[in-house]
């Protein structure tokens, strides 16, 4: 079973996820952030979507 699912992002949520992450304080911004922040970025460049693959756990 996974308890995160796959989810994909388009243009419209890349561009609010891209302003919420900006919103975080400084502190926050740390190298993942940033990558996130990047991809994010880039795939709203090239009117593409952003594809987040849920991490299976373990019970």
């Amino acid at each position: 079973m996974n308890r995160h699912g796959d989810t994909m992002f388009n243009e419209l949520h890349l561009r609010r996820f891209v302003t919420e992450l900006n919103a975080l304080p400084e502190r926050e911004k740390n190298s993942a952030v940033q990558t996130l922040i990047t991809a994010a970025e880039f795939a709203i460049a090239s009117f593409g979507y952003l594809h987040f693959v849920g991490e299976p756990t373990r019970a």
